[in-house]
């Protein structure tokens, strides 16, 4: 468990409370956690994210940006099948 205490919102700034997988779905979600493509959030955002799911769509890009960092293009497609960029 994270100490949230100092933890700031990816999005907003305020005190974050959990992680978001911004690409998720049943088997994406735990890919997400694997490779640690996630962000902290504060309440609001993470119901946010979830009453809007488009507001998903940089934070995808962002994470495969991140994953890309130390994997390859094509490890990305294979895992998560779809592309962000």
């Amino acid at each position: 468990m994270k100490d949230w205490e100092y933890t700031p919102c990816h999005v907003c700034e305020a005190p974050a409370v959990t992680d978001h997988e911004p690409i998720h779905g049943t088997a994406d979600r735990k890919q997400s956690r694997k490779y640690g493509l996630m962000i902290p959030v504060c309440e609001i955002c993470h119901d946010m994210f979830h009453k809007k799911p488009e507001t998903n769509e940089p934070y995808k890009k962002e994470m495969q940006l991140r994953f890309e960092e130390t994997h390859t293009h094509e490890e990305f497609m294979e895992i998560f099948k779809r592309n962000y960029l």
